[in-house]
C-alpha cells in the first residue's frame, strides 16, 4: 500500500501495487524528494536494488532502461490489474496506445489517434460473432461495436462521443448487454441504459483505467493539484480522454486556454512557424523534448483539433512554436496558413505525449529525418542547445532540393556552436538517398544510440530496413510519425466506411435481396426462360471464359474474411465482413451472366452448391447472432462454410476441363 501522511496527521492511501509494479525507481532517475510511503499488506517478498548498483545499470543497459521507461507508464487497473501505456499508430497516425491485463487473463488493447476523435478498443483473443455499426455522415460520426455473444469486445469510435469512457468500461468489465441495447444502439448510436458498472457511492469517474472519486480525492489529498498531476499519478484521463473534464471538476481547472499567435515566421515556400503564447496556467509545466502540442479552432464552424511537435527549446518560457507544412488537403495547415498571424487566437493543451528523449542521456541520438520530419530533430536539438548539451546528437536531413531545407542556417550554427552536436543535410536529387553505407558509417561514428526516424512514409519504410539489415535492434529504433490530416480518414485504409462495414439494416436488406435473387435464378432455371441475345453471348468461348474468370475471382474474394480471421485481425474483420455480405448479390449476377441453366454432371452441383452457400450466406447476414437461435446459427454457419469449400472447388475443376477441353 502506497500511503502519505497529511498534515493534519492523517494517513491517506494513494495507490495499491499490484504484481509487475515497483517503487522508488523513479526518485533514483528523477532525483526528486520521495513523496510518499509503502507498507506491505501481509507477507511479501521484496526485491532490494542498492542505488548506485540500480543507476549503473540505467546507464549501461538498454534492457534497464526500457523496463523503467514502461514502469513509468504502468498503473493498476482499479486494483483488478495492470495497464501500460505506449506510443504506437492508429490507421497511420500517431496514437496513445495501452495494453490491458486483467485479472481473468484477459488481454485489452486501446488506442487513441493524438488530438483527435478516433478510438478502438479490442480484446486480443476473443471471437467475435457481429458487429453492429452506427453512422452519422451530418456530424461525421462512425461507430462499430464488434459483439461476441451478449458482450462487446471491441469497437471503433470516429468522432466526439460522451459515452466512448464507458464503453472502453463494458469492454474491460465484460459487461452483458441486453438485445434491445444491442439494437438500439444500431438505430440511435448510443449505449442506451447499459448497466452500470461502478457502485452508486464511490463512482467510477475513469472507466478505462478503473479510477473512483475517492481515489482521486486521496491522489489531491496527497499533493496533486492539476489534471496533469491526477493523470501521472492514477492514470485517470491518460487512455480515451472522456473523463478529463471531470477530472477538471475535481481542480477546478479550464483544461484548453486561449493563447494568441505571437509571430508567424516563414521558413519555406510551404513551411511556416507558428509561435504562440505560453497560458499562466503552463508555466510551470516543463515540457520534454519531441512532445506535441494540440491546438484547437473553429473551422467553418466546427472545432478541429491537431497534434504538432514543438520546435521550440523546451526551457523557452516565452512561446511555443510549432512548424507546420501546408497540404493540399490538410484542413488544419490550410486554415493557419491563411488566417494566423500575430493577435490571432486559439486555445492549446498543455505539451504531452510519451514520445520524447532524455538529454542527460549518455548514449548518442542519431536523427534520420526526411522534409517536414524534421521538427522533432529541429526542437530536440534546440532544447539540447539551451540546455546546454550534455548528449551527443547528429541530424541527418533529406530533402529533395535545396528549396526545401528548413532551418539550414540554425542547424549549422548551433553544430559549429556546440561539440556535441553535428548536423548533415543530404540533397538526394544532388547526392543521393541514404544508403546502408552511409548507414554503416553513422553507426561507426556513434555506438550503441538511439535511431529517431520521421518523414515520409516511404522514407521512414527504407530507413528503417536499412538500418536493422545492420544488425541494429528494433529497440534503439525509434519511429515518430506524421501524416496530412485532411477532413476525412486515409482512403487507403478508411475506418468504417459504408463501402466496407454494413450497418445493420444494410446487411439485412442485402439478405433478403440475395435470398430472393437465388430463389429468382432456380425459378428461371427450372422454367428454361430465355433471353436469345445472352444464350448468344453465352455460347462464345471467349465470352464464357471472361465471366468463368471474373465468378472465379468474386469466389476468391469471398476467402478474405476466413483469412482474416485466421489471423486474429479482428478489426480488419470487421472491415471484411461487410465486403464479404455485399459480394454475394456480384457472384449471382455474375453466374446469371455465365449461365442461365444448371447444366449437368459438375456443372449442376456447382450450381446447387453455390446458390446454397449463397442462401445460407445471405439468412446468416440478414439475422446477426441471438443468444435464442444460437445453436442454430452454429449449424448454418457450419453448412455455409462446407457449401462454399465445395462450390470454390468445383468452380477451380469446372473452368480447368472447360479449358482443357
Amino acid at each position: 500500500r502506497v500511503f502519505r501522511t497529511a498534515p493534519n496527521g492523517n494517513i491517506v492511501q494513494l495507490a495499491r501495487l499490484k504484481t509487475g509494479q515497483s517503487f522508488g525507481e523513479l526518485r533514483l532517475i528523477d532525483g526528486k524528494p520521495r513523496v510518499a510511503s509503502v507498507v506491505a499488506d501481509g507477507e511479501l517478498r521484496v526485491l532490494v536494488v542498492a542505488a548506485t548498483d540500480f543507476r549503473r545499470a540505467h546507464q549501461t543497459d538498454e534492457r534497464v532502461r526500457q523496463h523503467v521507461a514502461a514502469l513509468r507508464n504502468m498503473y493498476s487497473y482499479g486494483g483488478r490489474g495492470v495497464a501500460v501505456q505506449f506510443t504506437a499508430e492508429l490507421f497511420d497516425r500517431p496514437a496513445i496506445g495501452v495494453v490491458y491485463r486483467v485479472a481473468d487473463n484477459r488481454t485489452v488493447v486501446a488506442h487513441r489517434i493524438i488530438g483527435q476523435d478516433i478510438w478502438s478498443v479490442q480484446e486480443t483473443n476473443a471471437t467475435p460473432s457481429m458487429q453492429v455499426s452506427f453512422e452519422d455522415p451530418s456530424q461525421n460520426i462512425e461507430r462499430t461495436l464488434t459483439i461476441a455473444g451478449d458482450t462487446i469486445v471491441g469497437a471503433i469510435v470516429k468522432g466526439a462521443w460522451a459515452s466512448v469512457g464507458h464503453l472502453h468500461g463494458l469492454v474491460l468489465e465484460r459487461t452483458p448487454l441486453t438485445p434491445a441495447q444491442i439494437d438500439a444502439f444500431g438505430r440511435t448510436g448510443e449505449l442506451v441504459e447499459a448497466p452500470s458498472i461502478s457502485p452508486i457511492d464511490d463512482p467510477i469517474i475513469c472507466a478505462c483505467m478503473r479510477v473512483p472519486g475517492s481515489v482521486l480525492q486521496a491522489a489531491m489529498t496527497g499533493g496533486c493539484h492539476s489534471v496533469q498531476e491526477l493523470s501521472a499519478r492514477t492514470g485517470a484521463g491518460t487512455v480515451c480522454g472522456g473523463c478529463q473534464p471531470r477530472l477538471a471538476e475535481f481542480t477546478a481547472e479550464t483544461l484548453w486556454q486561449t493563447v494568441n499567435c505571437v509571430a508567424a515566421i516563414d521558413r519555406g515556400p510551404r513551411v511556416k512557424s507558428f509561435r504562440f503564447e505560453i497560458p499562466p496556467r503552463h508555466q510551470d509545466a516543463i515540457a520534454k523534448p519531441g512532445q506535441r502540442l494540440v491546438i484547437q479552432t473553429l473551422i467553418n464552424g466546427v472545432p478541429v483539433q491537431r497534434p504538432y511537435t514543438l520546435t521550440s527549446a523546451v526551457t523557452e518560457r516565452g512561446y511555443y512554436e510549432i512548424t507546420v507544412q501546408r497540404e493540399p488537403q490538410g484542413v488544419m495547415s490550410t486554415w493557419l496558413f491563411e488566417n494566423m498571424r500575430a493577435g490571432v487566437a486559439l486555445a492549446v493543451l498543455p505539451p504531452s505525449g510519451t514520445s520524447f528523449f532524455e538529454l542527460d542521456d549518455p548514449r548518442p541520438l542519431v536523427c534520420l529525418v526526411g522534409g517536414i520530419g524534421l521538427t522533432p530533430a529541429l526542437g530536440i536539438c534546440r532544447s539540447a542547445a539551451a540546455g546546454g548539451p550534455a548528449r551527443r546528437m547528429h541530424i541527418d536531413y533529406s530533402v529533395s532540393t535545396r528549396e526545401d531545407l528548413v532551418c539550414e542556417d540554425e542547424l549549422q550554427a548551433l553544430a559549429a556552436q556546440h561539440d556535441q552536436i553535428t548536423f548533415n543535410a543530404r540533397i538526394t536529387r544532388e547526392q543521393g538517398r541514404l544508403t546502408a553505407d552511409d548507414l554503416k558509417n553513422l553507426a561507426g561514428e556513434h555506438p550503441h544510440c538511439d535511431w529517431l526516424i520521421c518523414g515520409p512514409k516511404a522514407f521512414q519504410a527504407e530507413a528503417q530496413r536499412l538500418l536493422l539489415a545492420q544488425g541494429i535492434g528494433a529497440q534503439s529504433i525509434h519511429i515518430e510519425s506524421f501524416d496530412a490530416v485532411g477532413g476525412a480518414l486515409p482512403a487507403e485504409r478508411p475506418m468504417v466506411a459504408s463501402t466496407s462495414v454494413l450497418s445493420r439494416t444494410s446487411r439485412t436488406v442485402t439478405g433478403y435481396v440475395l435470398l430472393a435473387a437465388c430463389a429468382a435464378f432456380v425459378l428461371q432455371a427450372l422454367l428454361v426462360l430465355r433471353i436469345p441475345a445472352l444464350e448468344k453471348l453465352q455460347a462464345s468461348m471467349s465470352y464464357s471464359a471472361l465471366t468463368g474468370a471474373a465468378l472465379v475471382g468474386l469466389i476468391i474474394w469471398q476467402w478474405q474474411l476466413a483469412i482474416v480471421r485466421l489471423r486474429g485481425d479482428f478489426l480488419e474483420a470487421s472491415r471484411s465482413y461487410g465486403i464479404h455480405i455485399a459480394i454475394g448479390p456480384a457472384v449471382i449476377f455474375m453466374m446469371w451472366l455465365h449461365s442461365m441453366k444448371f447444366g449437368f454432371a459438375i456443372s449442376l452441383w456447382l450450381g446447387i452448391a453455390m446458390l446454397a452457400s449463397l442462401a445460407s450466406g445471405a439468412i446468416l447476414g440478414a439475422h446477426p447472432r441471438w443468444p435464442r437461435w444460437d445453436g442454430a446459427r452454429r449449424v448454418l454457419l457450419g453448412l455455409h462454410i462446407l457449401l462454399t469449400c465445395a462450390g470454390s472447388g468445383l468452380a477451380v475443376t469446372h473452368g480447368f476441363m472447360s479449358l482443357w477441353y
